[in-house]
């Protein structure tokens, strides 16, 4: 997993991409060195969000030769990035004619056929990737995450364990791992990935929500709730940083706290029903009683299955002398 980058980062990023393209725009080259200067060209069009005028150099390319494996890889990366996935599965496959074990083209083709949704194709890519590279994490990564996708956490936990052995540095093993037991609701199996990563791994900002909602399932609200605000800093609209930090909070009783957060994403998150939720509990606790209702009508507008919401608006008529 990259690891986050700062502004100063992405600017020298863009930069350098910029020049190139425009050194190359002052090229032509001809020849046989033709195909590889166009799917340099394209590359950097494709990272610079040029696809337009990446497609165009691949096509070009493709014809003078339409076998060449660096160029359909090219051609795939830039389908899936314009979300046509099942051109884009077309054109990996083809490298697949002349190198049955190409990595790239399993790798992208397990991933894409996701997109797409063919979970059954992606995972036979995959496990056609770990079959030839016995010693790649990738593809038990990607398998841990396709079974907990699918709620088979026994598989998923199987595989995550096997990446594991092979990356164990790598921080998305680590909150996939965790990820995978918090949603079987195995606990101490959570606390064991935890327990996995070091000290620099535990301030990856995946690692951080995992660890978040582990600490809040096993009751530790506070630290859960330090966890969070720092979380939140690199994962400003995370739905699960955002909602468990504001449960956290309400545990804690630090209304003020919750206040703010919930104003803060009430408009950048207007389909998310814990929101107005939490907002409501909020307005309740201060007196603040018909906003209370706004909110808790709002998450019936949102989702009809909200128990803790209609508990809140019964408590809320029985104050109105509303008996009926």
């Amino acid at each position: 997993m990259e690891r986050h980058k700062g502004r100063h980062d992405e600017g020298d990023v863009r930069r350098h991409l910029e020049s190139a393209q425009s050194e190359l725009s002052a090229m032509n080259e001809q020849g046989r060195a033709r195909p590889e200067f166009l799917r340099l060209r394209a590359l950097i069009r494709m990272n610079s969000g040029d696809l337009k005028g990446a497609g165009q150099d691949v096509d070009e390319a493709l014809a003078i030769d339409g076998k060449d494996p660096n160029t359909l890889q090219l051609d795939g990366d830039i389908l899936a990035k314009l979300g046509r996935h099942d051109e884009a599965i077309a054109a990996y496959r083809k490298i697949l004619v002349g190198d049955p074990v190409n990595r790239f083209a399993l790798t992208s083709l397990g991933y894409v056929s996701r997109e797409a949704g063919h979970d059954q194709e992606a995972e036979k890519y995959f496990q056609r990737l770990a079959a030839a590279y016995p010693r790649l994490y990738v593809p038990f990564l990607a398998l841990g995450d396709m079974y907990t996708s699918r709620r088979n956490f026994s598989r998923a936990e199987a595989n995550y364990r096997k990446a594991f052995e092979l990356a164990p540095r790598n921080s998305l093993i680590v909150a996939g791992g965790m990820n995978a037991a918090i949603e079987a609701h195995q606990y101490p199996v959570a606390g064991e990935w935890l327990n996995r990563a070091s000290g620099d791994m535990q301030q990856d900002a995946q690692v951080m929500r995992e660890k978040e909602r582990y600490l809040r399932w096993v009751g530790d609200y506070k630290q859960s709730a330090e966890v969070g605000r720092e979380a939140i800093k690199k994962l400003p609209t995370d739905r699960d940083v955002i909602v468990y930090l504001g449960y956290d909070l309400l545990h804690l009783e630090l209304y003020d706290e919750l206040a703010e957060l919930t104003s803060r994403y009430r408009d950048s998150l207007p389909k998310e029903p814990d929101i107005p939720l939490l907002a409501g509990y909020v307005h309740k606790h201060s007196g603040q009683l018909e906003q209370a209702q706004q909110d808790f009508t709002r998450v019936l507008d949102l989702v009809l299955s909200v128990v803790t919401d209609y508990v809140n608006r019964r408590f809320w008529l029985k104050d109105h002398h509303q008996p009926e």
